[in-house]
């Protein structure tokens, strides 16, 4: 993949002031989509384009590989933004290595790549980052949240209301996830075939403290990159 090509002068990669969002605010609501021209991945899985992983460390200690199967050609920003975070080619050198897992929620998601080091707070400080430098526009809402396994993006929000995405991903380890349709870009999913989906099982169970379900344990990316 290599280092991200200059912006394209069609699409706005680095914002201006963004505002917090969360799941019950109000002034966000998912955008009026025509559900049958979505992409449904429990009967018709796109096209697997690239393969990435990540080797998770809790407290210092490994713990396993995600390994990520992504579909460049229903996202193609958003996957080439992940891969040149996952090898740290992005802008300044951005890197997954030592983000961390900055959210569990048991049955729900498991959120990782905090790369600003602040959780959903990079949001309101406009300091995410992504490889590109700060956040950009989401490309797409195709793929339906309808298998386990599914990788997405975490979102911003614009002072005029359009979402954004950074460096921010969660995986959704049940295989109906329709909340988060229309709402999240979906990008990829882990590996079905070897032992991702046993590391997401047992990383939703890891205890959490506070409002932001944040992990008691310190875990993060300890290597990532790409399968080539």
């Amino acid at each position: 993949l290599g280092r991200p090509g200059p912006a394209r002068a069609d699409v706005q990669y680095e914002l201006g002031p963004l505002k917090l969002v969360t799941e019950d605010d109000p002034s966000l609501q998912p955008p009026k989509l025509n559900m049958g021209d979505m992409i449904d991945p429990s009967k018709d899985e796109p096209v697997v384009t690239d393969r990435a992983y990540m080797k998770i460390l809790v407290d210092g200690e490994p713990a396993g590989v995600l390994n990520f199967d992504l579909y460049g050609k229903v996202a193609p920003k958003t996957v080439e933004n992940f891969l040149a975070l996952c090898e740290g080619t992005g802008t300044g050198s951005a890197s997954y290595k030592g983000s961390s897992v900055f959210r569990v929620i048991d049955g729900q998601n498991v959120g990782l790549g905090d790369i600003a080091g602040k959780g959903d707070k990079c949001v309101k400080s406009g300091t995410c980052v992504s490889a590109f430098g700060g956040p950009f526009l989401a490309e797409t809402y195709s793929i339906s949240h309808s298998v386990s396994g599914l990788v997405s993006m975490a979102r911003g929000l614009t002072t005029e209301g359009e979402t954004t995405v950074d460096s921010r991903i969660f995986i959704t380890p049940a295989a109906d996830a329709k909340w988060a349709d229309g709402r999240y870009v979906a990008f990829g999913r882990l590996n079905q075939k070897d032992d991702s989906m046993q590391l997401l099982e047992r990383l939703q169970k890891l205890e959490v403290q506070g409002a932001k379900n944040i992990p008691k344990k310190t875990v993060i990316i300890g290597e990532s990159g790409i399968i080539r």
